[in-house]
C-alpha cells in the first residue's frame, strides 16, 4: 500500500477550509472521511480520515474574522482559546478509542 504523501496531507487539509469544501475538492485515494465537527459557536473545525490503519486529525487555522477576534487574540494574550479546547477534547476522545 502506499503510505501518505506530503501532497496527499495538502489536500486533506484543504478539505477543511471554507472556499475548499464548496469545490468539493477530491480526497486523496484510499483515504475514507470518518467524522465532521463543525462548532459554529466558537469557530472550530475538523476532519478525521483514515488510511492504511493511521488515523488523520485535520484542523482549521484561521479562516474569517470570528477566528481573529474570538481566538487568535486570546493567544496573543496567553488565554487559553475555546478551539484549543476543542482540539485537545477530539484528541483525547481519540486516544481513549
Amino acid at each position: 500500500m502506499k503510505n501518505s504523501t506530503d501532497e496527499d496531507l495538502k489536500i486533506l487539509s484543504m478539505r477543511v477550509y471554507k472556499k475548499y469544501l464548496k469545490n468539493k475538492t477530491c480526497i486523496p485515494k484510499d483515504y475514507i472521511e470518518l467524522s465532521e465537527i463543525d462548532d459554529k459557536k466558537s469557530g472550530f473545525y475538523s476532519k478525521l480520515f483514515y488510511k492504511d490503519n493511521k488515523l488523520f486529525i485535520i484542523f482549521r487555522g484561521t479562516d474569517d474574522f470570528k477566528d481573529v477576534t474570538e481566538n487568535d487574540i486570546n493567544l496573543g494574550l496567553k488565554q487559553m482559546p475555546t478551539q484549543i479546547i476543542n482540539a485537545r477534547q477530539v484528541y483525547n476522545n481519540l486516544k481513549k478509542d
